[in-house]
């Protein structure tokens, strides 16, 4: 069965304690209809395999991805994004974030309740613990999630699969997240969710 929401985590070296918290952010979540895509970068991680397999979770799948990105995590969201994701909508949480239980529910509620209006992603706030550019502020900031550059990221963001995969990112590119968010924003509508549902860690 295809699920509503595929969320994919790109890892690499993370603390075993880290993974585990964000992976229970993830179960924990009030709606249910996703699938986790957790992937390490080039190289197998025994213990992230088996933080996976501990949960006993089927939404949850361990994948590797096919070449090493060199730890950009835009790389490893692409090519998970284009070779595994099966979901209608993407959300993409860093291995070192989380999730509150509402996030998917809350925002996957906001784009379906906009879809007639040709809303393609939907946005929230998040608790941002930094490191962040100085003009923006000391941490932790509430980012309130605007499509451009340094004032948003990707954890804020439940995108229509089919248009990130159009706009998709420059992988080799530390600012692609903010550049591919703000593409979007020029070619589609977007709802915001005024509340805060996550926290960069």
């Amino acid at each position: 069965m295809t699920p509503l929401v595929s969320i994919i985590t790109p890892t690499y070296q993370a603390g075993t304690a880290e993974i585990r918290r964000c992976l229970l952010s993830v179960v924990r979540q009030t709606m249910g209809d996703f699938e986790h895509l957790v992937a390490s970068d080039g190289f197998g991680e025994p213990p992230v395999a088996e933080a996976v397999s501990a949960l006993g979770d089927p939404r949850i799948r361990y994948l590797v991805t096919e070449r090493h990105h060199g730890n950009f995590g835009n790389g490893v969201r692409q090519e998970v994004m284009m070779r595994h994701a099966r979901g209608r909508y993407l959300v993409f949480l860093d291995d070192d974030n989380i999730i509150f239980p509402t996030y998917l529910e809350r925002l996957s509620a906001a784009l379906a309740d906009t879809t007639a209006q040709g809303t393609r992603f939907a946005t929230c706030a998040q608790l941002h613990f930094g490191p962040l550019q100085p003009f923006v502020g000391e941490p932790p900031f509430m980012l309130t999630g605007e499509p451009r550059l340094y004032y948003i990221d990707t954890l804020q963001v439940m995108v229509e699969a089919e248009a990130m995969r159009t706009v998709g990112w420059d992988t080799d590119n530390p600012l692609a997240d903010g550049i591919g968010y703000k593409e979007l924003a020029r070619r589609y509508p977007y709802a915001r969710v005024a509340e805060c549902l996550c926290i960069h860690l």
